[in-house]
C-alpha cells in the first residue's frame, strides 16, 4: 500500500497558521481524519480473510502505514484523543492478531503502565520534537516479541515455563518507551525460538502457525513471522524482534515488510530467551527501511557495557562476546546520522533465485544502479548453508538455557534446566502432535556427545570462512560499501554484521515473497541503510509496482469473515505432518482455556492453583457423576497426575543412565531433584501447563481405550503390546556401517550411548569428511572450558566424558589435572590419588599442582601430616601456587592450632591474596577456639524491636532503584513510604511513628566472620560459599520500632524484605545469621497479606545435636523481647517437632502461651496428648537464657498446665 502524506503537511500548515480563523483548526483536522479513514476502508481483506474495523481502529491502521516521522504530527493533525488511540491498538491487535494466529497479547491486556504512553502521546503539553536528524519513533505503535522480557508480563517464550511476571522491562523496550513509541501487542515468537518445531519455527502452542498477511497460503519465515505479518497487516507500525538475524530478515520479507539489525557488538542486553547470544541479536521490524533502522537506533539508548569494550556479563563455554562500551555506543548513535552515498556495491544471488526468470531480474538491479553512478559487481558463489551455526546453537544451547532460566527465575530458584527437561518429557509422553519435545530434551542431554575431539578445529576452521567469504567484498582499494544479497541468505547468522532485509517482488508461484539483504561491516551501519534505501528507489523500476502489501479495496463481499483461525487455514510450507492431527488443541487463548475447564483434571488442577494462591476451599465436579470430589479422589487424581509426572522424570534420565558404564552410575544434582520436582509440580508449572497435562492424561487414556479395542478386533499381539505401552520411549535407531563410521570419525564413544546423533540433519550437512590432523595445543582450552562449566555445575559425569573427547595422543598435563578433579566431584578419592600419582609434570610449576592435588587427597582421607607435606612442596615448588595456602592453613589449624608460625604467615598472606578465603579460616578458627574450649559456638543475642539483613549483591545489581522499590512496595502491600533521604541514590531512609529504619547499598564486599560461617554451615545450596566469592557489595537493611510493638514492626520489615528482594534481585540474603535464597523471603512474607505474622521472615528454627540428643532451636524471637525456644524431640518425628515448635511460636507472638509455666501438652488427641516439661536455662545455640521444652523427669519451673 503507497499512503499519501500531504493531507499531513497540509493540514499540519494550515494548523501553524495563526492568521486562520478558530474554525480552521476544526476543519483541518476534519480533512485528515477523512483522509485516515479513506486508507482503510471499513471492510478489507487480510489472510485470506474479511475484516471489520470501527473508526478508531481505522484511524490506527491508516496511521500505522505512515513513515515514522510523519505519524506524531498526524495524530495531533486528526486531534487522536487517547481513547480512540487505546481502544483502536486494542481493536486491531485483537482482530488482525486473531486472524494471523499472531498476537499473544493485545493492547489491553498489556500491563496498565503502558496505557500511559498513550495519554503522553495525545497530550497537547507533550509535543516536543526531537533533533530532525535524529531517527523518530514518537507515537508509533509496536509489537513486541513474546520472547522478550516486558514488565509484569509473563514470557511468551515457551508454554512449558512457568508463569512468572518479568520484574522488568528488557532495556531496548525502555528505550523505545523513552522515546514516545506505544507498546499495542505481544506477539507469539514459536516454542524457544522454533526448537520444538525446527520445520514450523514461528508455530506456538497458544497460536498456532502464523498466518501470513498478504495471502493466508503463502510462506511465512521463521520465528519472528508473527510480529511481521502483524506490521504487514497494520496492527502496528513496527516491531523489535529478539533471534536470529536470518530468521529476522526472512520473517519480514515473507510478510512484504524491512528488517534492519545492527552489528551484533552494539547490543548488551539480554532480558529474554535467544537460542544463542552467539549468533542472535536485536532487530527491528517496519514498513520501509529508514523506519525499521529507526526501532533499532532508539532500542540502542542505553546500551554498551561499562567501563570499557571487551566482555559482558553473559558468557559461557567457548564463547566471551565482544561488546561496545558505552562511549562508543554513544559515538556510533552519532556517526551513524551522517549520510552515506554508496559508490560500489557487489550483488550476490542465493538458491532460491537460480532461475532465468530471477537471475534476469538480479542482471537488472545491476544495470539499474549503474545509471545512478554506482559501480556494481557480481559475487561468485557465497556459502548457502551454514550448518555450523546450528551445530555451535545446540551445542552451546545447555549452558545457555541455565543461564536464561537463572537469570529468569532467580527469585524462587523453583525451575531450573533439569525441571524444564521433565516438562517437556512429560509433556512428550502425553502429545502426540509433532512437536519436536524429544529431540530438543535429546539434544540438550546429548551436549557432552556433541564435543567432537574436533570441536575446535570444527569451530577454527568452519564458522570464520563463512565470514572471510564475505571479507574480500569489503577489503583492497576497489573494496565495495554493500553486498546485496538476493535472497534469504542463512549465512548472515555467522557473520554478526549489520544487515538489511527488504521485500523485492511476490511470486505467487513460490507462494512467497522474494527479497534481499543489504550487508556491510560492523560500524557501517549507515553505509547499509543508505543502500537499503537505494534499494527501494529502483525496485519499482526492476521489479514493477510493489504487489507485496495488503489491498486498501473492500473486501468482496464473498470472502469470508474472520473468525478464529485454526492451523487448518496455514497450508504453506511450514504445515507439519502433526499440525493437522493437533488443529484443534492450538486454539487462541479463550478457546483453548474454556476447553480445559470442561475437563475434570483440567479443572482440577486449576482449582489447585487457585486455592493454593488465595487459600480458599473450592469443590471440584467429578465429569462423570457431576458429584463433588472429596479430599481423597482429589489427592488420588493429583498424585495421579504427579506420578505421571514423576516417571516421566525417571525416563528422561535413563535416558542417559541406561547406557552408562558401572562405575558411572552415581546420582547426580540433576536426578537427585527428580522426587521434588514431582512433589511440587503445582509450583514448577504454570497453571496453564499444569491444566494442559491433566486434560492430555483423560486424552491419552481414552486413546488407550480405543487402542486395546482396535487391538482386540483385530486379535494382534504386536498391537496390544503397543497400546499397553502407549508412552514408552522410542527405540534407538539401529545404525549401519556408514553411520556407525561417521560417529567414530566425529564423535568418538556416542555410537554406544548417543546413537540419534547419526540422524540429526544439520551435523550430516556439514561433518562430511574426516577432519584432517589440524590440533594445536590451544584446542584443549575449548574442551576444558566445558569441563570448567561442569566443575562448577557438579555435573561429574559430563567432566569425565567431556575430558575422554580429547585423543589420548593429544591429552596434556592441564587435562590430566581437570580429569583428578572430575574424580574428586565423584568423591572417588583413592582413583583421584592414583590419577594424581600417575602423572608425569614436565617442570616445577606442574610438579607443584601435582602436589597440590595430593595434599588434597590426603586431607580428604584425615591424612593431615600428609596433606601437610604435600602442600608444603606445593609451596616450595612454586611461589605461584597460592592454591595450596587456604588448605594448608585449614591442615595446620586443625593439627597445630592458631599460634602455629607457617600457620600465621599464611593467615596474614590470605589477607591480600584471599580476603574471602581468610573469612572461611577466620570462621573455622573460632569454631576450633570453642571446640578446645568445650564452648558451643553461640548466637549472639538479638536487640529488641530492631531487624536487620544483608542482600548480597553482583556487580550489576549495584544500583539502588528507589522508584522501583517504592512502586513494589505499593503495588505488592499497597505501602506507601515516603524516602527521607531523596537526595542520596544509595540510602533510604524512612520514620513511620516511632518506627524508623534505612536501607543503604554499600559498595563493597561483606567481609563478616558471620556470613564465612553462614556460608560454612549453609544447608540450602552448594554455591552458599559461591556468594562470598561473587558478591562485590550488599543492602544493609535495618529496622527498629518500640519494643512492644515487635509484631507490627516485623510484619512490615517483611514486607521491606520482600520488596527488596523482587526489585534488586539479589545473589542471596543474609539474615539472623544465615544465608538463604532472595526467594525464601518473597514467599515467607506472604502470611502478611492474609493478616497473619511471617513468622519465617524474623525467626528461623533448626535441629541441633547435644551429647546425641537431638533438639529444636528458634533464633529470632529475641527481636520480641522473648528467650529462644529449645524442643526436646526425644523419639518424637522432626516434623512434627517443628509443628509443635512454630504452634508455640504463633501463640508467644499472639499473647497466648505464658513463658513461665512449667509444662506443655499438645497434641491432636485430648486423652492421649504428649508433654513437655518447660525449664529456664542458658541457651546452647544463642547467647543468654532459652526456654527449654524437655522431655519429662527433668526439673521444670513451677506454674499453670497451658495446652498447645
Amino acid at each position: 500500500m503507497t499512503t499519501n502524506t500531504t493531507f499531513n503537511k497540509d493540514a499540519e500548515e494550515r494548523l501553524n497558521d495563526p492568521a486562520d480563523q478558530p474554525n480552521t483548526r476544526a476543519n483541518a483536522c476534519l480533512e485528515t481524519r477523512k483522509a485516515l479513514l479513506a486508507a482503510t476502508p471499513e471492510r478489507f481483506a487480510v489472510g485470506s480473510r474479511a475484516v471489520k474495523l470501527s473508526e478508531a481502529a481505522r484511524l490506527m491502521r491508516s496511521l500505522n502505514a505512515l513513515p515514522f516521522h510523519d505519524i506524531e504530527p498526524t495524530i495531533r493533525a486528526a486531534g487522536i484523543t487517547e481513547q480512540e488511540a487505546l481502544s483502536g491498538c486494542d481493536e486491531l491487535s485483537a482482530a488482525l492478531g486473531g486472524v494471523l494466529h499472531a498476537a499473544a497479547k493485545r493492547t489491553i491486556e498489556l500491563p496498565e503502565w503502558s496505557a500511559g504512553q498513550f495519554a503522553r502521546l495525545c497530550s497537547s503539553a507533550d509535543c516536543a520534537q526531537k533533533s530532525s536528524a535524529e531517527p523518530a519513533v514518537s507515537g508509533a505503535s509496536l509489537t513486541v516479541a513474546g520472547n522478550i522480557d516486558i514488565e509484569g508480563l509473563t514470557t511468551k517464550a515457551a508454554m512449558e515455563l512457568p508463569e512468572q511476571p518479568c520484574l522488568r522491562s528488557a532495556a531496548p523496550v525502555k528505550s523505545l518507551l523513552e522515546g514516545g513509541a506505544l507498546l499495542s501487542a505481544v506477539a507469539h515468537a514459536g516454542e524457544f525460538l522454533g526448537l520444538l518445531s525446527p520445520d514450523a519455527p514461528g508455530r506456538s502452542i497458544m497460536g498456532g502457525h502464523p498466518v501470513n498477511a498478504l495471502n493466508g497460503e503463502w510462506r511465512t519465515g521463521g520465528a519472528a513471522a508473527a510480529a511481521a505479518n502483524l506490521v504487514a497487516a497494520g496492527a502496528s507500525a513496527g516491531a523489535l524482534v529478539l533471534g536470529r538475524p536470518s530468521d529476522a530478515g526472512e520473517s519480514a520479507i515473507r510478510a512484504g515488510v524491512s528488517a534492519f539489525r545492527p552489528a551484533q557488538s552494539l547490543f548488551n542486553s539480554q532480558e529474554g530467551f535467544a537460542s544463542s547470544w552467539r549468533f542472535d541479536g536485536w532487530s527491528g521490524i517496519a514498513r520501509r527501511a529508514r523506519d525499521a533502522f529507526a526501532i533499532a537506533w532508539t532500542a540502542s539508548a542505553h546500551e554498551g557495557v561499562d567501563p570499557d569494550s571487551g566482555m559482558g556479563r553473559w558468557q559461557y563455554p567457548g564463547f566471551i562476546p565482544t561488546l561496545m562500551s558505552k562511549p562508543a555506543v554513544a559515538k556510533w548513535r552519532q556517526a551513524v546520522l551522517e549520510p552515506r552515498r554508496i559508490q560500489k556495491a557487489v550483488i550476490a544471488v542465493s538458491d532460491e533465485w537460480q532461475s532465468p526468470e530471477w537471475v534476469n531480474k538480479g542482471r537488472e538491479l545491476a544495470a539499474a544502479l549503474e545509471k545512478r553512478g554506482i559501480a556494481v559487481e557480481l559475487s561468485p558463489s557465497l556459502p548457502e548453508d551454514a550448518a555450523i551455526v546450528d551445530w555451535m546453537t545446540w551445542l552451546e544451547l545447555e549452558p545457555q538455557l541455565e543461564d536464561f532460566l537463572t537469570r529468569r527465575y532467580a527469585l524462587t530458584g523453583t525451575f531450573d534446566l533439569a525441571q524444564l527437561l521433565m516438562m517437556l518429557t512429560l509433556s512428550d509422553r502425553l502429545k502426540r502432535d509433532g512437536w519436536s519435545r524429544r529431540r530438543m530434551v535429546q539434544l540438550i542431554k546429548r551436549n557432552v556427545f556433541l564435543i567432537s575431539p574436533y570441536g575446535a578445529q570444527i569451530a577454527r576452521t568452519a564458522l570464520p570462512p563463512v565470514r572471510d567469504l564475505l571479507m574480500p567484498e569489503f577489503t583492497g582499494t576497489d573494496k565495495a560499501d554493500v553486498l546485496i544479497w538476493l535472497g534469504a541468505p542463512k549465512p548472515v547468522d555467522a557473520s554478526g554484521w549489520p544487515f538489511a532485509a527488504l521485500p523485492l517482488k511476490a511470486d505467487p508461484a513460490a507462494k512467497c515473497v522474494r527479497g534481499a539483504f543489504v550487508i556491510g561491516l560492523p560500524g557501517e551501519e549507515a553505509a547499509v541503510l543508505a543502500g537499503a534505501e537505494l534499494l527501494e528507489s529502483v525496485r519499482e523500476e526492476v521489479f514493477g509496482a510493489e504487489d507485496f502489501h495488503i489491498s486498501t479495496e473492500p473486501a468482496p463481499e464473498d470472502l469470508p469473515a474472520a473468525r478464529l483461525p485454526t492451523d487448518s487455514d496455514q497450508t504453506g510450507e511450514h504445515q507439519d505432518a502433526g499440525a493437522a492431527a493437533s488443529a484443534q488443541e492450538e486454539k487462541t487463548n479463550t478457546r483453548l482455556f474454556d476447553d480445559l475447564a470442561a475437563a475434570d483434571l483440567g479443572a482440577l488442577a486449576h482449582a489447585a492453583w487457585d486455592a493454593e494462591k488465595q487459600g480458599a476451599k473450592v469443590s471440584v465436579l467429578d465429569a462423570e457423576t457431576g458429584a463433588p470430589l472429596t479430599i481423597e479422589d482429589f489427592e488420588a487424581k493429583l498424585n495421579e497426575l504427579i506420578e505421571t509426572f514423576r516417571k516421566a522424570a525417571a525416563d528422561a534420565d535413563d535416558d542417559d543412565d541406561a547406557s552408562d558404564d558401572a562405575d558411572n552410575d552415581e546420582e547426580t544434582p540433576q536426578q537427585a531433584q527428580s522426587d521434588d520436582a514431582a512433589d511440587n509440580l503445582i509450583e514448577i508449572a504454570s497453571p496453564a501447563s499444569l491444566a494442559l497435562a491433566a486434560n492430555e492424561i483423560n486424552a491419552i487414556k481414552a486413546a488407550e481405550t480405543d487402542a486395546e479395542r482396535s487391538a482386540a478386533a483385530e486379535h494382534s499381539g504386536e498391537a496390544d503390546a503397543q497400546a499397553a505401552e502407549p508412552s514408552a520411549a522410542p527405540a534407538q535407531p539401529v545404525l549401519s556401517a556408514e553411520d556407525r563410521a561417521w560417529l567414530d570419525a566425529f564423535f568418538p564413544g556416542a555410537a554406544a550411548k548417543a546413537p540419534d546423533l547419526a540422524k540429526v540433519g544439520f551435523l550430516r550437512r556439514f561433518l562430511k569428511e574426516p577432519m584432517p590432523d589440524l590440533w594445536r595445543p590451544s584446542d584443549n582450552q575449548w574442551i576444558i572450558a566445558w569441563v570448567k562449566f561442569w566443575l562448577f555445575r557438579h555435573d561429574a559425569k559430563k567432566v569425565e566424558r567431556a575430558i575422554d573427547r580429547i585423543p589420548e595422543v593429544h591429552q596434556t598435563f592441564e587435562t590430566r589435572e581437570q580429569r583428578v578433579l572430575g574424580l574428586f566431584l565423584k568423591s572417588d578419592i583413592k582413583a583421584a590419588a592414583a590419577a594424581a600419582q600417575a602423572i608425569e609434570p614436565q617442570n616445577a610449576e606442574e610438579a607443584a599442582v601435582k602436589e597440590w592435588m595430593l595434599g588434597m587427597s590426603a586431607q580428604r582421607q584425615d591424612d593431615d601430616d600428609a596433606a601437610i607435606e604435600h602442600y608444603q612442596r606445593a609451596r616450595a615448588l612454586s611461589s605461584t601456587m597460592t592454591a595450596a595456602n587456604f588448605p594448608l592453613a585449614q591442615a595446620l589449624l586443625k593439627k597445630y592450632g592458631s599460634d602455629h608460625p607457617q600457620y600465621q604467615e599464611i593467615r596474614k598472606a590470605l589477607e591480600s591474596e584471599a580476603p574471602t578465603g581468610l573469612q572461611l579460616l577466620l570462621s573455622e578458627e573460632e569454631r576450633v577456639r570453642r571446640a578446645s574450649n568445650f564452648e558451643k559456638e553461640l548466637l549472639p543475642a538479638l536487640k529488641p524491636g530492631v531487624f536487620s539483613a544483608e542482600l548480597l549483591l553482583a556487580p550489576a545489581q549495584l544500583v539502588f532503584d528507589k522508584k522501583l522499590f517504592s512502586e513494589e512496595l505499593w503495588r505488592a502491600w499497597n505501602l506507601a513510604v515516603t524516602d527521607r533521604t531523596p537526595d542520596d541514590p544509595d540510602c533510604f531512609t524512612l520514620r513511620i511513628g516511632t518506627l524508623e529504619g534505612s536501607i543503604r547499598l554499600i559498595h563493597e564486599r561483606l567481609n563478616s566472620t558471620s556470613l564465612a560461617t553462614a556460608a560454612r554451615k549453609s544447608p540450602f545450596t552448594r554455591s552458599a560459599e559461591t556468594l562470598l566469592l561473587c558478591h562485590a557489595g550488599y543492602f544493609a537493611v535495618e529496622l527498629r520500632g518500640n519494643p512492644t510493638e515487635a509484631v507490627e514492626t516485623a510484619t512490615f520489615f517483611a514486607q521491606i524484605l520482600a520488596a527488596l528482594c523482587r526489585t534488586a534481585e539479589p545473589l542471596g540474603v543474609f539474615a539472623l545469621e544465615s544465608l538463604q535464597k532472595p526467594g525464601f523471603y518473597i514467599e515467607a512474607a506472604q502470611p502478611a497479606k492474609h493478616g497473619q505474622i511471617p513468622i519465617l521472615s524474623v525467626i528461623r528454627a533448626g535441629v541441633s545435636t547435644d551429647f546425641g540428643e537431638d533438639y529444636i532451636a528458634t533464633y529470632g524471637l529475641g527481636a520480641f523481647s522473648q528467650p529462644e525456644l529449645e524442643v526436646d524431640l526425644g523419639s518424637f518425628p522432626t516434623q512434627a517437632g517443628a509443628m509443635l515448635t512454630f504452634g508455640i511460636i504463633e501463640r508467644i507472638l499472639a499473647g497466648h502461651f505464658t513463658t513461665e509455666a512449667s509444662s506443655v501438652r499438645f497434641g491432636v488427641d485430648q486423652d492421649n496428648l504428649e508433654q513437655r516439661n518447660i525449664l529456664r536455662a542458658p541457651g546452647r545455640v544463642v547467647e543468654g537464657e532459652a526456654l527449654r521444652l524437655v522431655l519429662p523427669g527433668e526439673p521444670t519451673n513451677d506454674s499453670e498446665l497451658p495446652q498447645a
